[in-house]
């Protein structure tokens, strides 16, 4: 499994704060570079995940790290990718996530 983690990826804690007017204010703090594996995931399985009311189309492989929880985002491959599951199982986590190329961010 280490020698399939290919994907160098650099995740980001979003911390939001109260702009004072009634919004937020979303800073990113740098949690790390780590390796990982990028997959996208098959049709059938995105329709699965739909029909559970996620928006899930990729899923990232990495070893198990204490940094990393439902709040952080990921860069990599020109992509950002927000995290909707983490699953922990033998040292290795899976993070379900929706990926989006960074140039179509709002």
């Amino acid at each position: 499994m280490i020698g399939q983690m290919k994907d160098r990826i650099t995740i980001k804690l979003e911390q939001k704060s109260d702009n004072g007017r009634g919004g937020w204010l979303i800073t990113e703090v740098d949690k790390g570079t780590f390796w990982a594996r990028i997959e996208p995931l098959r049709e059938a399985n995105i329709i699965q995940y739909r029909q559970a009311d996620k928006q899930t189309n990729s899923k990232i492989i990495m070893r198990s790290n204490d940094v990393i929880n439902i709040n952080c985002v990921i860069y990599a491959r020109g992509n950002f990718y927000r995290i909707e599951e983490i699953i922990e199982k033998d040292g290795f986590i899976t993070l379900l996530t929706v990926g989006e190329e960074i140039g179509q961010l709002p």
